[in-house]
C-alpha cells in the first residue's frame, strides 16, 4: 500500500480515504474509493449521484471523460465508491455528499493508496543506491526472470514511477501472464540516465537471484525502452547471461559495439512513424545484426499507423510502440520460449 497526503480540511465523518487502482496500458487509473467513518456512522444511504466526479481523462490525449460513480456499498462505517475507471492524476477533481457534508476526493485527499499487482512487488534499493521492484512468484525451484527496463519519463529515486507509468513491468505480474509465463521480475529504475554502474548493479543482482537458485540461469531476459539505449547496452554487456532480449524502439547515438549480439536472440520493435524519426535505425541495426554479424535469431516489428491506431496511439503517442508490444503474444512466446544453450 502507498501512502498519500490528504489536504487539512477538516473532515467531521469520513475518518479515513483510499483509493484502489491499477496500472493499465495507459498509466495508472483509480477503480474506486473506500471512505471510513467513525465508528457508528451509517453510510448505507448514500448513493452514487451523491458522488461528483471532474476533468477525469480516460485517455491522456482524449476528450472524453469517466461518467464517475456508478455503485456504492456501504458495510457499517465503511463505504466503497466504484468509478467508472479515469487515470490517477492530480487534475481531477471528486467530491461525495454525505448527510449535507461535502467531502472532498481528490488525490490530495487520499490517505491511502493500492496498486493492485504493483503491490505484490518487493521495493528494494541496492547499496549503491539503485532502486528496484522484485517479484518472486512461490516455486519448487528457479524460475525464468524477465528485467525491464524502462523509458526516460520514469527516471527517479521513488521505486515507483517505473511500476505506474505504464505495464513495462506490471504486465508480467500480473494473473495472466504468471498462469502463462511463470517467472520473477526485475524492474529496476534509473536515476542517473542508465548508467554502466546502473547496469552492473542489475547484473549483480541477477547473479545474485542465480546463486540463491531462484532464477533459472538458462532463461533471463531482457525487455525495455530505448531510454538511453539500456536494454541494447545491457544485452551487450551480458550476452553471457540472456537467453533472449526485447528492444523498443533504438536511438543510433547510444549504440555500442553489437558485435556480442551476433549470437543473441533479438526482437526489436518501433512504430514506422515514431516522432523520433529512429524506425529507420531500427531497420538498420536489425539489418547490421543480420547481415553483417549473420544472427539468424533476429526478428523486427514495425507498426503501421493503422496497427498504433487500433489502441488509440495517434501524434506523438506513436512513440508508444510498448503498448502493442506488451499485447502481442507471439512476441511474449517467442521471448520465453528461449534457452540459453
Amino acid at each position: 500500500m502507498e501512502t498519500t497526503c490528504k489536504t487539512d480540511e477538516k473532515r467531521s465523518r469520513i475518518v479515513n480515504v483510499t483509493a484502489n487502482t491499477c496500472v493499465r496500458d495507459l498509466g495508472q487509473y483509480v477503480e474506486s474509493f473506500i471512505l471510513a467513518a467513525a465508528p457508528g456512522t451509517d453510510l448505507s444511504g448514500v448513493r452514487p449521484e451523491d458522488c461528483t466526479f471532474e476533468n477525469t481523462a480516460k485517455h491522456p490525449a482524449a476528450g472524453h471523460e469517466s461518467f464517475g460513480a456508478w455503485k456504492t456499498e456501504a458495510a457499517g462505517p465503511v463505504l466503497t465508491v466504484s468509478v467508472d475507471p479515469f487515470l490517477y492524476n492530480d487534475t481531477y477533481q471528486g467530491s461525495i455528499v454525505i448527510e449535507g457534508e461535502t467531502i472532498s476526493l481528490s488525490k490530495a485527499d487520499v490517505d491511502d493508496m493500492r496498486v493492485s499487482v504493483v503491490d505484490d512487488f518487493q521495493p528494494v534499493t541496492t547499496e549503491n543506491g539503485l532502486a528496484y521492484r522484485l517479484l518472486v512468484p512461490e516455486s519448487d525451484g528457479p524460475l525464468p526472470l524477465i528485467v525491464t527496463f524502462h523509458g526516460n519519463g520514469e527516471r527517479g529515486t521513488d521505486n515507483y514511477g517505473q511500476m505506474v507509468h505504464n505495464r513495462l513491468t506490471t504486465k508480467w505480474g500480473e494473473p495472466e501472464s504468471q498462469a502463462r509465463y511463470k517467472c520473477v521480475v526485475l524492474g529496476p529504475q534509473s536515476n542517473n540516465s542508465w548508467s554502466d554502474e546502473e547496469l552492473k548493479d542489475i547484473r549483480g543482482i541477477i547473479d545474485r537471484l542465480i546463486e540463491e537458485k531462484i532464477v533459472d540461469p538458462a532463461r533471463v531476459y531482457a525487455y525495455g525502452m530505448a531510454a538511453f539505449q539500456a536494454t541494447i547496452r545491457f544485452a551487450a554487456m551480458n550476452a553471457d547471461l540472456l537467453a533472449g532480449v526485447v528492444s523498443m524502439i533504438y536511438w543510433k547515438k547510444y549504440t555500442p559495439d553489437l558485435t556480442p549480439l551476433a549470437q543473441l536472440p533479438i526482437w526489436m520493435v518501433i512504430a514506422e512513424n515514431d516522432p523520433t524519426g529512429e524506425s529507420g535505425v531500427v531497420k538498420e541495426a536489425y539489418q547490421y545484426l543480420k547481415e553483417e554479424l549473420h544472427n539468424e535469431k533476429m526478428k523486427c516489428i514495425i507498426y503501421s499507423d493503422e496497427e498504433m491506431a487500433s489502441y488509440g496511439l495517434y501524434g506523438g503517442q506513436l512513440h508508444w510502440c510498448w503498448i502493442p508490444t506488451l499485447n502481442n503474444k507471439e512476441i511474449s512466446d517467442w521471448l520465453f520460449a528461449q534457452k540459453k544453450e
